[in-house]
């Protein structure tokens, strides 16, 4: 295996898929890489190689721990990275870089995850500012650092935000800084 991947990475290089520093780490904890070898009239070998990519940051006492679409740690910064969504309440260990986050409660983690899939699905990280896990069955979204939206579960989030930039239009004149649109029920939403 140790063979193997080092003919991998001296390939990735000489192709400049990679830079020639410290190719163990980017193909380990920044790349989702695995190759599989196919039966052909002369060898070789296929790769796949898929870059994570920083959607997120979890706010901890030790600075912003950036997580990418699977909740895989990718990082450390010591302040908090723009156009990154900020998750809250979520008690983590210390992470090891390419591997999934630990958390007090499996159920933030999977709250976070549908989450930040409904925010890529439906193009809000630039709008979701901040996701709030406290209580995993009623996470509360911040919308443009301005106004918050509450969902009931990450289960929802989905069916939600599809209609969350409808109901903001809806009721940009009636909501001020710093209210709650409550979308929790099936059946519509109110302003608190």
């Amino acid at each position: 295996h140790c063979f193997a991947s080092k003919i991998v990475c001296d390939a990735l290089q000489d192709c400049k898929v990679i830079p020639n520093d410290n190719p163990k780490w980017l193909l380990n904890e920044t790349h989702d890489f695995f190759y599989r070898p196919e039966k052909w009239a002369e060898p070789y070998i296929e790769i796949y190689i898929e870059e994570r990519v920083p959607v997120a940051q979890i706010g901890t006492v030790n600075g912003y721990y950036i997580i990418d679409k699977n909740s895989i740690a990718l990082g450390l910064s010591q302040v908090k990275v723009e156009g990154l969504t900020v998750i809250t309440n979520m008690l983590i260990s210390e992470p090891t870089y390419g591997n999934r986050i630990v958390s007090d409660s499996e159920d933030k983690v999977n709250a976070v995850n549908s989450v930040l899939d409904a925010i890529k699905e439906y193009k809000l990280g630039d709008k979701i500012t901040g996701v709030d896990v406290n209580d995993p069955q009623r996470i509360l979204l911040t919308y443009e650092n301005k106004v918050y939206v509450q969902i009931s579960s990450g289960a929802t989030a989905k069916d939600r935000l599809k209609h969350l930039e409808t109901t903001i239009e809806a009721v940009k004149d009636k909501l001020n800084e710093g209210q709650t649109i409550n979308m929790e029920s099936e059946n519509g939403y109110y302003i608190k």
